[in-house]
C-alpha cells in the first residue's frame, strides 16, 4: 500500500487570531531555498503530491492551528475503495488509533489552551 498525496484541510486560520503555521516547501540544491509558503485560512484546503517535495510545518506563533491531514492511498496501482479492510488512522477522545494492526498507537495532541 502507499500514497500518492498529502492533504490539509484547514479548520481556522482567521488573520488576527491564528499567526504563523505555514506550510513551507523547499526547493534548489541541498533544498535549502525556501519555494512556497502557505498560510492557513479557515475552509483552505492543500493536496500537494508526495514525490520528494521537501515541506514542513513553521511554528504557529499566537493562536491555534487546527487542521484534518490526509492522504490518498492506493494497493496494486490504484485507489483503495471502501470494500478494503481500514487502514487509516481514526481519532477518538484525543488519542489516535492504528486500527489495521489491531494495536494502539498513542499520539496524543497537546492539552487544549484554557479560556
Amino acid at each position: 500500500m502507499g500514497s500518492t498525496s498529502d492533504d490539509a484541510l484547514y479548520l481556522n486560520g482567521d488573520p488576527g487570531i491564528l499567526q504563523g503555521g505555514a506550510i513551507s516547501s523547499r526547493r534548489g540544491k541541498g533544498r535549502t531555498e525556501k519555494h512556497l509558503d502557505v498560510n492557513p485560512r479557515a475552509g483552505q484546503i492543500l493536496i500537494f503530491e508526495q514525490n520528494g517535495l521537501l515541506h514542513s510545518g513553521e511554528d504557529v506563533v499566537h493562536g491555534t492551528k487546527i487542521t484534518i491531514r490526509s492522504e490518498f492511498m492506493y494497493m496494486d496501482g490504484t485507489l483503495v475503495d471502501q470494500e478494503r479492510p481500514l487502514t487509516s488512522l481514526a481519532v477518538e477522545d484525543g488519542e489516535t488509533l492504528n486500527r489495521q494492526s489491531g494495536g494502539k498507537h498513542l499520539n496524543r495532541p497537546p492539552p487544549p489552551p484554557a479560556l
